[in-house]
């Protein structure tokens, strides 16, 4: 699962929907901040994420996506 957070996201919000998605079976969640430009990885219902990745880091799919790497300087630098 994705979520792009933004400032009307409460950290309670977030808290239960990483309840729900990991309750439902999704195996890796991407917190994408646009603001701070980081993506906080989990991989499972912790408040802490696994990682926390800025623009100068690779985001990778780890073992629920094998093979899908994209720098995520270049996830904030896509245009719609």
């Amino acid at each position: 699962a994705i979520e792009v957070i933004s400032e009307g996201n409460t950290k309670a919000e977030m808290r239960r929907k990483l309840t729900e998605y990991f309750d439902s079976g999704t195996k890796l969640v991407w917190m994408v901040y646009p603001k701070a430009k980081t993506i906080a990885i989990f991989e499972r219902a912790d408040e802490t994420p696994a990682r926390t990745l800025t623009e100068s880091d690779q985001l990778d799919g780890g073992r629920v996506l094998p093979g899908f790497s994209i720098p995520v300087s270049e996830v904030f630098n896509l245009q719609a």
